[in-house]
């Protein structure tokens, strides 16, 4: 195998095995073996250029290599960017952005499919109605609802004057784990496929009661 020998070295060597060569061909009578030192140092020169560009094209592929890998990383955290941008600016274009937003919600909330099956149930809606987190997720709606309740306010809501509102807000009520009524204020604001964004604020949390309200108001 040919030694790597740095470019200068090999440049130096093919220089005097040439210049060996012609001495031989032109001062004596060894031609033939002038003829041969000639094509050594060609054939020295080819290795040596061969070597060298064998070199540059690994550097180079790795170097493509690299950059390839930076960019796809660039390309992919763009588009984490953009869709983290798109989920913060609209979160309730998709269910999936729909769905991180109300499990970070500090607010009792859940998002209700069209066929009435909570997708998603944060902790703190669970915990007002106490349940443990998570366990209302693929759940019919009606296992927390008064059906009596929940048929009229479903009448109410798909009335002609309120059918075409994109949001609504309402006084409501929800089933305790124990069995006993949860009361407050329902905000639901219709979503993509069908879907709904729901919010709840039980009376008991409550900074300021109605009753308390209508008290001031009175005084």
């Amino acid at each position: 195998m040919f030694p790597r020998l740095p470019r200068e070295i090999a440049q130096l060597i093919s220089a005097l095995t040439l210049m060996t060569g012609i001495c031989l061909m032109t001062s004596t009578s060894s031609l033939i073996e002038g003829c041969a030192l000639i094509g050594v140092s060609v054939w020295i020169m080819l290795i040596s250029e061969s070597v060298l560009l064998g070199k540059v094209q690994t550097e180079m592929i790795g170097a493509l290599q690299e950059l390839s890998a930076k960019r796809e990383r660039e390309v992919e955290e763009l588009l984490y960017f953009l869709r983290h941008s798109k989920i913060c600016s609209s979160p309730l274009e998709s269910i999936e952005s729909a769905s991180r937003f109300i499990m970070n919600l500090p607010h009792p909330g859940m998002i209700l499919g069209p066929a009435l099956g909570i997708i998603c149930a944060n902790e703190k809606f669970t915990s007002i109605l106490g349940r443990p987190e998570g366990s209302l997720d693929g759940k019919p709606v009606h296992v927390i609802n008064d059906n009596v309740v929940m048929s009229r306010v479903g009448e109410l809501v798909n009335e002609p004057q309120h059918e075409n509102e994109s949001a609504h807000s309402l006084r409501y009520v929800y089933k305790h784990a124990d069995g006993s009524n949860v009361f407050g204020s329902l905000h639901v604001i219709k979503m993509v496929d069908g879907c709904f964004f729901m919010m709840f604020h039980p009376d008991k949390d409550s900074i300021v009661s109605q009753a308390e309200i209508e008290e001031m108001l009175g005084s």
